[in-house]
């Protein structure tokens, strides 16, 4: 399935726009980046897409949230592993147009070349961590 959605090619994207996760700036717990290939195309989507149907159909899990389809994104900010425990935080300055460092709506922080992806487990422990590897998935050598 994957040789055929990705081509045996490197992915090719960029981190843009800051978003939050299910909040609202002002109490976000989760703040994240959008991964954009560069070539414009849905492979990584379709990849994703596919990998989550395959898991459903399997009964390995569940659509989340009515959703089904994932969610591509690169997490920058998460509180739920705070040591004090989960907590919000006023995002609303670096979401702003006038947050000059990461104004992600108007720039691209840098190329990123995606050749390999990790499928996690998540809520597990796997040496302090909150995800287990499942498995690596090479796209392009």
């Amino acid at each position: 399935m994957i040789p055929s959605i990705i081509g045996n090619k490197p992915l090719h994207g960029t981190l843009k726009n800051l978003r939050t996760m299910r909040s609202g700036a002002c109490s976000a717990r989760v703040v994240y980046s959008e991964f954009i290939l560069s070539d414009g195309s849905g492979r990584l989507q379709e990849l994703a897409d596919r990998c989550l149907e395959f898991f459903v159909e399997k009964g390995l899990m569940e659509y989340e949230f009515g959703r089904k389809s994932v969610l591509l994104h690169c997490t920058l900010i998460n509180t739920r592993w705070n040591q004090s425990g989960p907590r919000t935080i006023d995002a609303s300055e670096i979401l702003s147009e006038e947050f000059e460092l990461c104004s992600l709506g108007n720039c691209f922080l840098r190329r990123m070349d995606l050749n390999e992806m990790r499928l996690d487990s998540s809520f597990t422990s796997e040496d302090d961590c909150r995800f287990a590897k499942v498995s690596d998935i090479t796209i392009a050598d």
